[in-house]
């Protein structure tokens, strides 16, 4: 099961989102060619893996499959919030 932990960033713990909210980027993205996962704004912030301490990619790359995960728990949320579930 998905918990809110699985779908925060490693480094800054805030939840991700599938789209840029106000100045804040936290659109889950792959840093490393082993596929490891931060918010974008961390994502700018680091030179090395912060998993597996390989060196980060020049151009980092957003995680799509993972952006379909929180767009659709955010929708099951708002179903479940507005009683329809």
């Amino acid at each position: 099961m998905v918990t809110e932990l699985d779908l925060s960033c490693d480094i800054c713990f805030e939840p991700y989102y599938s789209t840029s909210v106000g100045s804040e980027d936290r659109r889950p993205t792959v840093v490393c060619t082993n596929g490891h996962t931060c918010c974008f704004r961390c994502a700018g912030r680091i030179s090395t893996c912060f998993s597996c301490r390989r060196p980060c990619l020049d151009t980092p790359i957003v995680n799509v499959a993972l952006i379909g995960i929180v767009d659709s728990k955010a929708r099951l949320y708002l179903l479940r919030y507005n009683g329809w579930l």
